[in-house]
């Protein structure tokens, strides 16, 4: 095995080495800086020893610091100039697809602001935190389903426009309950946080079926990503941030709160069919 000085500095524990593939690997636990924990995997070569986790810098700045101190223990990433406007490309279109779903789903407190309608803004903003909340399930699902989508898509977009449709309906099934759930427990609002916010109870009515809505568009953008065409989600999402301007403009200074509320339920469902659209165009080309 190559020397691993780095290995046995202070503070470092749980030393475990295996073999695989004829090279050696090196587990290290480190114990937990910042209040945090993690594990770091170091491969060990003949040449290098490269750290298999981004999270030891993020979270254990001494431990790294001290790995760091071999020479030559790591390296960066070798970066090939042809494939770096490609995956530019593609990093800018993801970074700006989430910088338009921020504008879609924040513009409204914004514009009630802009209006002079504090305590409109104070009554809704309330609801869609709650309908925020309640869809950290869906969003979860989202995230966990986007690695699956990248690897079917060596399947084909079909395989892929499939896994969707089945994850689809769980988390439209998932998002009609907690639907359900948001128009049920309204109510209970004044209860908790105060009877100035009793028309919360109305707004959260009208919201609760945003969870429904993203239950769709979120996983079938994320398999849209996957099949690589991430380009035609972000126009998507711009299409919908700007339907969710245009409808704020018109209903924001004419029926305030209830206002926003239709804007962001029409913004969600169109861009929850939308997205589906796109996705069995997609599979039909494919």
């Amino acid at each position: 095995m190559p020397s691993a000085c780095c290995l046995h500095q202070p503070g470092v524990s749980g030393i475990r080495a295996t073999e695989n593939d004829g090279c050696n690997y090196s587990a290290i636990e480190f114990p937990p800086y910042a209040g945090g924990y993690s594990s770091g995997i170091v491969h060990a070569s003949r040449h290098r020893m490269a750290l298999g986790s981004n999270i030891v810098d993020r979270f254990h700045p001494v431990g790294n610091r001290r790995l760091s101190n071999c020479p030559g223990a790591f390296r960066p990433p070798p970066v090939r100039a042809p494939d770096l406007p490609v995956e530019v490309g593609e990093g800018f279109g993801f970074s700006l697809a989430g910088s338009t779903q921020s504008a879609y789903n924040d513009i409204d407190k914004t514009m009630l602001s802009h209006y002079g309608m504090n305590v409109a803004n104070g009554i809704y903003t309330m609801a869609y935190r709650i309908v925020d909340v309640a869809t950290i399930p869906i969003t979860a699902l989202d995230a966990a389903a986007l690695p699956r989508f990248f690897r079917q898509s060596r399947d084909g977009a079909t395989s892929v426009a499939d896994l969707s449709v089945r994850l689809a309906k769980r988390a439209v099934l998932l998002g009609i309950i907690m639907s359900g759930c948001l128009f049920l427990t309204a109510p209970l609002i004044p209860l908790i946080v105060g009877n100035g916010f009793r028309d919360s109870v109305m707004a959260l009515r009208w919201l609760c079926l945003i969870p429904a809505f993203r239950g769709i568009h979120q996983i079938t953008g994320s398999a849209i990503t996957g099949m690589g065409f991430q380009r035609y989600r972000t126009s998507a999402q711009f299409s919908a941030a700007a339907l969710n301007l245009g409808l704020n403009l018109w209903l924001i200074p004419r029926y305030g709160w209830l206002g926003a509320a239709w804007a962001s339920v029409a913004t969600d469902g169109a861009l929850g069919v939308t997205n589906w659209s796109m996705l069995q165009c997609l599979k039909r080309r494919a």
